[in-house]
C-alpha cells in the first residue's frame, strides 16, 4: 500500500474553500446546512456519505464516511444505509466544499426521492481536514501524525508543477507528452479544449490505469476540471512511481474561460511565457519512502 502523500498544504494551495450551499428553486427548497462545528459535536449519530470519487475518498477523508459518488449515486443506495421516511439518523451529505457538483447532485436526488432529514456540510473535506486535522483520516492515518505531517507537499513544490493554459497548449500541441483529462461523468465542459490525442478518464479510472500500469509513467500533462482534483491526483501519481508530470492550473474550466486564441485545436499556437518554455522537461518530485 502506498505511503501517505504530503497533502495538507497541497489541499490548501489548490483547492478554493466555499462555505455557502447552492439555493434552493421554487419546487425545490434549499437542502437545509451543517457547519463544521456542528457535525464535529453530532460525529457519532449521522450518516456521513462522502460524494466525491473513491480516488478522493481513498485519499482523504472523515472517519465514519462511506463512498457513494454524486454523479452516480442511486435512489439504491441510499435506501441502503437508511429508509426514506424515517427522519434519525440524519444523513449529511460531504463534498470537496460545500458546493462542487457531486455534493449538490446528491443531496438534489435525495431530495427528489423524498428523503427526510439531509443536510449538506459546508465547506467540504478541505474545510475540515484545516479545523478538525485529528479527525480526519489521509490514507487511513489521522491526518495530524508524524507519518502525515511529514510527508505534506509544500506550496512551493505544487507551484512548480502547474502550468498556465497557453503554456499547456502549448506543451500539449507539441506531442511530446501524454495528455490526460481527468473529470467526473458529470462534469461537462465545452469540446475541443485540448488538442488531440487526449485521453479523457475518471479519477477512478486514473488510478486504475495508474496501479495497472496502462499509462506512461514518465512526461504527463493533467488537466482535471475545475484544480480540485489535483491533490488526490498528484498523491496518486507519486504513490505508483510518476515522477515527470505537469498539471494545469485552474483545470479545464479556465482553460474554457481564457481567450480563445489558447484553446481548441484549429487556434494558432501561444507562445509561452519566457519563464516556462515548453521544450524544458517537466519537473521532478521525490516522494519519501
Amino acid at each position: 500500500m502506498p505511503c501517505p502523500s504530503r497533502l495538507r498544504n497541497l489541499l490548501l494551495a489548490t483547492t478554493g474553500l466555499l462555505g455557502t450551499v447552492f439555493p434552493g428553486t421554487a419546487s425545490e427548497p434549499a437542502v437545509p446546512t451543517l457547519s463544521i462545528d456542528e457535525l464535529a459535536a453530532r460525529l457519532g449519530s449521522v450518516i456521513i456519505v462522502d460524494t466525491r470519487s473513491h480516488a478522493e475518498w481513498e485519499v482523504m477523508r472523515l472517519p465514519t464516511a462511506r463512498c457513494l459518488p454524486g454523479h452516480t449515486i442511486t435512489e439504491g443506495d441510499l435506501l441502503d444505509i437508511r429508509p426514506r421516511e424515517v427522519g434519525k439518523p440524519q444523513i449529511v451529505f460531504v463534498g470537496a466544499t460545500g458546493a462542487d457538483a457531486a455534493v449538490r447532485e446528491a443531496a438534489t436526488r435525495a431530495q427528489k426521492w423524498q428523503f427526510k432529514s439531509i443536510a449538506v456540510l459546508t465547506g467540504g473535506v478541505v474545510e475540515w481536514s484545516q479545523r478538525q486535522p485529528g479527525r480526519t483520516l489521509l490514507f487511513g492515518l489521522p491526518f495530524d501524525s508524524p507519518e502525515a505531517r511529514s510527508q505534506r507537499l509544500k506550496r512551493e513544490e505544487m507551484e512548480s508543477v502547474m502550468m498556465n493554459a497557453a503554456v499547456f497548449l502549448e506543451a500539449a500541441r507539441s506531442r511530446k507528452f501524454t495528455v490526460l483529462e481527468v473529470r467526473a461523468p458529470g462534469q461537462r465542459v465545452r469540446r475541443g479544449l485540448l488538442p488531440p490525442p487526449t485521453t479523457q478518464l475518471s479519477p477512478d479510472e486514473l488510478v486504475w490505469s495508474l496501479k495497472t500500469q496502462s499509462i506512461p509513467a514518465t512526461r504527463l500533462l493533467i488537466a482535471d476540471y475545475d484544480g480540485s482534483l489535483l491533490p488526490s491526483i498528484l498523491f496518486y501519481l507519486q504513490a505508483y512511481g510518476v515522477t515527470e508530470f505537469r498539471c494545469l492550473r485552474g483545470g479545464l474550466l479556465a482553460l474554457q474561460a481564457a481567450a480563445p486564441a489558447t484553446s481548441g485545436t484549429n487556434a494558432a499556437p501561444t507562445p509561452p511565457a519566457a519563464s516556462s518554455p515548453p521544450s524544458a522537461p517537466p519537473q521532478t518530485i521525490a516522494v519519501k519512502p
